[in-house]
């Protein structure tokens, strides 16, 4: 089983690409392979932005970030996330570290170097 650009798919990868039913590109960990399924053949661990907190069977990550002081009052953001399994084809997804070098054409060539 291959990501989208060749590279071999193995569990415990960080891994970003788009599944099924999460909208959008998404970061994650495969958590489960599926081989010789055409489709629905990778399944990724996620963390998703939790708007309401429901306290049975609690599974969740609280983040708190900085976002400023007012009249010598600190002030906090905290956003409470939660884990999501996501489903979808291995080929939609690229290693993490493949998704982050840049392309050979992307990166700026020095001008008039001596």
């Amino acid at each position: 089983m291959h990501y989208k650009n060749g590279r071999e798919a193995k569990v415990g990868d960080p891994v970003v690409g788009t599944g099924y039913n999460i909208k959008g590109v998404i970061a994650g960990v495969v958590a489960g392979l599926t081989p010789g399924a055409d489709s629905c053949n990778v399944r990724i661990i996620t963390l998703q932005k939790s708007e309401a907190v429901s306290l049975a069977g609690l599974s969740a990550h609280v983040h708190s970030e900085y976002i400023g002081t007012d009249e010598g009052q600190a002030h906090y953001e905290t956003s409470l996330y939660r884990t999501v399994t996501e489903y979808g084809a291995v080929s939609s997804f690229l290693h993490a570290e493949d998704a982050l070098e840049p392309k050979a054409e992307q990166v700026p060539i020095a001008q008039n170097a001596t």
